[in-house]
């Protein structure tokens, strides 16, 4: 007798999760990112308070010119984060080969990790549960066609998964 329930349950418990290889231009993204947030802030707030002590209290042109540096410091930062994102979203184009290498080989590793735990099956029967995966998954796909039709039901499809 053919192990097709025990089969099934062993490959259902097997993920398909995708695998996230941390870039080193992600993490230096955020830290530039969180930098320049700050530099940007910072001086806004303190031009921020001396716009409303001088709205009680005028100022002296030294604290007005602090006030009007402090806010094209601030401008200037928040051009930088933009400007930051773009640079090492290009530089991440730019070793996207290597991303790409480094994420498909851990995809492979990980299929052969899964590929191992069905070694203790025979050949007929995993060919017998492939049959039987297949069937019912082309099952679905007429279903999904009738319902549906036949180029939403890929779409359908994959909303279903």
């Amino acid at each position: 007798m053919y192990r097709i329930e025990e089969i099934v349950s062993t490959m259902s418990r097997l993920e398909d999760s995708s695998i996230k290889v941390e870039r080193k231009g992600e993490a230096l993204e955020k830290k530039i990112h969180h930098w320049f947030l700050i530099l940007a802030v910072v001086p806004f707030l303190i031009s921020l308070v001396l716009v409303v002590v001088h709205h009680f209290n005028p100022l002296s042109s030294i604290f007005k010119s602090i006030g009007l540096y402090m806010a094209l410091v601030s401008q200037f930062f928040g051009v930088l984060i933009l400007f930051s994102e773009s640079i090492i979203g290009i530089i991440s184009i730019i070793r996207w080969k290597t991303y790409l290498s480094k994420y498909f080989t851990l995809e492979i590793e990980r299929d052969e990790e899964y590929a191992k735990s069905l070694f203790k099956y025979e050949k007929h029967e995993l060919l017998y549960a492939k049959y039987w995966i297949e069937t019912k998954v082309s099952r679905n796909e007429s279903r999904l066609k009738l319902f549906f039709g036949d180029k939403t039901a890929a779409i359908a499809l994959l909303g279903l998964s």
